[in-house]
């Protein structure tokens, strides 16, 4: 008969299938920015276009 594998050894197959596991998901999900590129600021200088004059 085959002698049972030690707590230790259990434990760390466990880990590593979990970290496994994040690794996999983490790497195959889509990156989005998390900055929206929709988002058109206003410029304000551009509703201010006053010249000063040079003294």
């Amino acid at each position: 008969m085959n002698e049972p594998l030690p707590d230790k050894a259990v434990f760390l197959a466990l880990f590593l299938t979990v970290i496994l596991v994040f690794i996999f998901i983490f790497s195959t999900r889509p990156h989005y920015n998390s900055i929206d590129n929709s988002i058109e600021w206003k410029d304000s200088s551009s509703s201010q276009l006053h010249s000063l004059p040079i003294t």
